[in-house]
């Protein structure tokens, strides 16, 4: 399944900690999420997306996982979220993907940007 992370599955080492298991940095492909916006999440440290026409999300395509994969992400991420369709590209080229979006009602969103490099700092430190 090609998947596509914008939040904290972002980070390459988070990633291989939720997955246990190696994931090479080739498998993680630049990429952008058309016609959804993400945002902070009140008193959350991770963010969530809301459909908005015309905006796009920078993430990473994540090509190739695994029903296992699958079923770990799933159970990292929590009832909370659910798996929806979207369109991301690469450069020149569009892909099906798959992503976690928030359930309706699960999150409250500051619609505020969430800044990857500062969770990256924060969570760097502990």
């Amino acid at each position: 399944m090609r998947l596509f992370f914008y939040g904290t599955l972002m980070d390459q080492e988070f990633l291989v900690r939720v997955l246990r298991r190696p994931v090479a940095a080739r498998d993680l492909v630049p990429a952008q999420l058309s016609g959804w916006r993400r945002t902070a999440v009140k008193g959350k440290p991770y963010p969530i997306v809301l459909r908005q026409p015309g905006a796009s999300v920078a993430g990473l395509i994540f090509d190739g996982a695994s029903a296992a994969d699958v079923a770990r992400l799933t159970a990292y991420e929590g009832g909370g979220y659910r798996l929806a369709r979207g369109a991301a590209e690469s450069g020149a080229r569009r892909y099906a993907v798959r992503f976690f979006a928030a359930r309706p009602g699960a999150y409250t969103p500051t619609y505020s940007e969430w800044d990857f490099a500062a969770w990256r700092r924060r969570r760097r430190v502990r």
